[in-house]
């Protein structure tokens, strides 16, 4: 954890992520869980500072049960999950689109 920590505080965030932070801050709680579609990789989890389950966009099925077990937000990166329009089918509210990630409410 430590050195995922250093690498971190090495890396300047770029204007998407850091809307994508605020767009989760603004939106949640610490405590609240959420759903990372990043093909496995937990990065988005440590930017963010939230806890949740990781997610294939291949399972997006999982979604409305994760959902039942307090997840509040999706959020991804466009290059692994695709266009959240597309994944959502208009069934929850995209709250942030940018050009790198998205962030949509479960509520």
């Amino acid at each position: 954890v430590l050195r995922i920590e250093n690498l971190l505080s090495k890396e300047t965030k770029s204007k998407e992520l850091t809307e994508l932070t605020e767009t989760v801050e603004k939106n949640s709680n610490n405590s609240d869980k959420i759903i990372s579609l990043t093909q496995g990789n937990p990065v988005l989890f440590y930017n963010v500072n939230r806890k949740g389950w990781l997610l294939d966009k291949s399972e997006i099925e999982k979604i409305d049960s994760l959902k039942n077990n307090n997840a509040k937000l999706i959020i991804g990166d466009k290059k692994s999950a695709g266009d959240p329009a597309l994944l959502t089918k208009g069934k929850y509210e995209i709250i942030l689109n940018n050009n790198d990630f998205f962030c949509i409410k479960l509520n």
